[in-house]
């Protein structure tokens, strides 16, 4: 989206900005174009970015302890919620979790107590978290959200997983706030002559 802001703010190709708009089409992708022309009442796109750059973690997707980690520290934003998450997720003592106490509401099996796993107890896991993993642009803040944490046994051990729990209103949250973005910039370099809609 820098590329967006700097294109407008240089104006090269000579828009009269007050007769183009930027469409939000999504978290993923923003247009500029023209005012509607012809007989077909026709848009002509001048320049579009799409995001493409962006690893998406596996959703719904068990995997483990190790994968897990690497994924979630690369992933997402660095919140309390994600320390807290990591932190459990590391001290699960797969030798000794050979049973995840599950009562349909949250769930509970064997972690780590003192240095080098001598001592151990069952401990909750947390159940539902909001996370902030890397979605949209890195130029706005990436939206936060809330997420199931599950874990299972299977023979290589423990697998842990996130599910989505917010039916994708994460996607709206991340078209304002490129809005916003766009706006602020806009207003600076453009003088506020390019309407934004999202």
């Amino acid at each position: 989206m820098t590329g967006l802001v700097s294109y407008v703010g240089e104006n090269v190709d000579g828009l009269e900005l007050d007769t183009c708009m930027v469409i939000v089409h999504s978290y993923a992708k923003v247009s500029l174009v023209t005012r509607v022309h012809g007989e077909e009442n026709d848009r002509h796109t001048v320049i579009e970015v799409t995001l493409d750059s962006v690893e998406r973690f596996p959703f719904g997707t068990f995997m483990s302890i190790e994968e897990f980690n690497v994924r979630i520290r690369s992933q997402f934003v660095r919140t309390v919620n994600r320390d807290t998450l990591t932190q459990y997720v590391s001290r699960i003592d797969v030798e000794q979790a050979a049973q995840i106490h599950d009562d349909g509401v949250s769930q509970s099996t064997t972690v780590k107590r003192a240095v080098g796993g001598h001592l151990a107890e069952l401990e909750e896991a947390p159940a539902v978290l909001a996370l902030q993993p890397f979605r949209t642009f890195s130029e706005v803040a990436q939206p936060e959200s809330e997420f199931l944490f599950r874990m299972r046994q299977n023979e290589a051990g423990v697998s842990v997983a996130l599910f989505e729990a917010d039916g994708g209103a994460w996607q709206n949250v991340a078209r304002s706030a490129i809005m916003d973005y766009l706006q602020e910039q806009f207003d600076t370099y453009a003088n506020g002559d390019l309407a934004i809609i999202a």
